[in-house]
């Protein structure tokens, strides 16, 4: 819930899925079309094969499907900054602490990157 006083920063509430990314199918689905017709096509970078579903790429690209979710759930800004904290949390951990190296996290951080600064510059990294 954003705070009430305009000189403060806002300030979120955790959103209920901060502590995963456990979405409905249906959401899941939608998210990943959301990210297929509208951003890919301005970021052909990563390719989603387009057999892929939300499923499969859950299962064979956990990292991929993470940042996928979180660009494109910008019409639920509590929900995208939550994941996107979350994210940010298991890149930490995946790059910095066991030196992980595989596509799955590469094309995660290029999504990131492109669509990161759409919904965290109103909340600056510090």
């Amino acid at each position: 819930v954003p705070s009430s006083a305009s000189s403060e920063p806002l300030v979120f509430a955790p959103h209920p899925l901060a502590h995963g990314f456990d979405l409905e199918r249906q959401d899941e689905a939608l998210l990943l079309l959301e990210f297929r017709t509208q951003m890919a096509p301005q970021f052909p970078f990563v390719v989603i094969p387009p057999d892929a579903t939300s499923e499969s790429l859950r299962r064979e690209r956990p990292m991929l499907w993470r940042s996928i979710v979180v660009a494109a759930s910008y019409h639920n800004p509590r929900r995208q900054i939550a994941l996107g904290w979350k994210l940010m949390e298991e890149f930490s951990k995946r790059i910095l602490l066991k030196a992980e190296k595989s596509l799955d996290l590469l094309q995660a951080l290029l999504v990131h990157v492109a669509w990161s600064d759409h919904f965290f510059s109103k909340f600056p990294q510090t």
